[in-house]
């Protein structure tokens, strides 16, 4: 594990593909650095869980997205809401060992845009695009 400044984040983002900048930008404002955030080892055999958005008629067909929690970790704690459909839990597995990015979820201004918005709180996990198939899937919790 090791502590990360918000510009070793951005580092450790575009090491990883992650692009462009204001979407860098994006995940380091999901972060509360008043906190802890670190480059995380995820293990094989680690469970990890998602607030999956429901099937809605803008959202065909729901993804899994990049942002994970644990177990305890409520929508309102992630900063998320459910939106107009709602979401579910929903339960993973680490495949294969990565590392990821792990810290407090800030506070956020409510956004029915993307569901967004709460106090925050919670632990929260950021996966770069290039993990997630390092991820299986184990169904809703």
């Amino acid at each position: 594990m090791k502590r990360l400044t918000q510009d070793e984040l951005r580092a450790y983002l575009r090491a990883h593909d992650v692009r462009p900048a204001k979407t860098i930008e994006n995940i380091i404002s999901g972060f509360d650095f008043r906190q802890p955030v670190y480059e995380q080892p995820m293990e094989p055999g680690q469970e990890l869980f998602q607030f999956i958005r429901n099937v809605s008629h803008s959202e065909r067909s729901p993804r899994t997205g990049n942002w994970f929690a644990l177990a305890s970790a409520s929508m309102a704690g992630l900063a998320i809401f459910g939106g107009g459909a709602g979401r579910h839990l929903h339960r993973f597995v680490v495949n294969h060992e990565f590392t990821a990015i792990e810290g407090t979820a800030g506070a956020l201004p409510p956004d029915w845009g993307w569901a967004g918005g709460g106090p925050g709180g919670h632990t929260q996990i950021y996966v770069p695009p290039k993990f997630l198939g390092h991820l299986g899937s184990l169904g809703p919790q």
